[in-house]
């Protein structure tokens, strides 16, 4: 499960942002899977997922590349995993407010 997502409140176009998810494996373990960041509904990045203990947790820092442009962008987590149990958590989202002067 995408147990938190933190990324930057606001950011600079063209920037890279560095983006932390932690993944928590509920009763039973969680295998090696696939965290994919996407933005504004764009793959913006992915990483490998280490097999997880039941009730452990691991916390995966991402860079982010923004694109030009001022906007609020919607930044998605997905951990996709082969047995998931519960597919309902595998998602968080948050908005960044990417401006065009640097903040």
């Amino acid at each position: 499960a995408v147990a938190d997502l933190v990324a930057p409140a606001s950011a600079t176009a063209a920037d890279t942002v560095a983006v932390s998810v932690t993944l928590a494996a509920g009763a039973v373990a969680m295998p090696e899977g696939v965290l994919r960041l996407a933005l504004d509904g764009n793959d913006a990045a992915s990483s490998p997922v280490p097999a997880l203990a039941p009730f452990a947790s691991t916390r995966l820092t991402v860079p982010v590349a923004l694109s030009r442009g001022a906007r609020t962008s919607l930044l998605q987590a997905v951990v996709q995993v082969a047995t998931d149990v519960e597919p309902r958590n595998d998602t968080l989202a948050v908005a960044i407010d990417v401006g065009d002067r640097p903040t």
